[in-house]
């Protein structure tokens, strides 16, 4: 049977994998720091909003792919810019 990080098929749903929690969608570092940028933040502070630390995002810039939640996040962010917002409001 198929199983994604320990979820046996029947488990996964369209959702899950299209938010990216089991599998990588193939964005790249470099969309990935593109999608930052056009947020109007620094990478740091993106780090900050999306609880990662600034070294994973430095790690985009260098050629690494996002993955996991941060994957999800920056899709969000790249269909929905007003996203950041959104996060900020939750930091306060």
């Amino acid at each position: 049977m198929f199983q994604a990080r320990g979820y046996p098929q029947e488990n996964i749903t369209k959702l899950h994998f299209c938010a990216g929690w089991h599998i990588s969608d193939g964005m790249t570092g470099d969309e990935a720091i593109r999608i930052v940028r056009n947020s109007g933040v620094s990478q740091a502070e993106f780090a900050r909003l999306i609880g990662m630390s600034p070294m994973g995002v430095q790690k985009w810039a260098s050629g690494g792919k996002p993955s996991g939640p941060a994957a999800a996040i920056l899709r969000i962010v790249r269909e929905r810019p007003d996203f950041i917002e959104t996060l900020r409001k939750t930091q306060e």
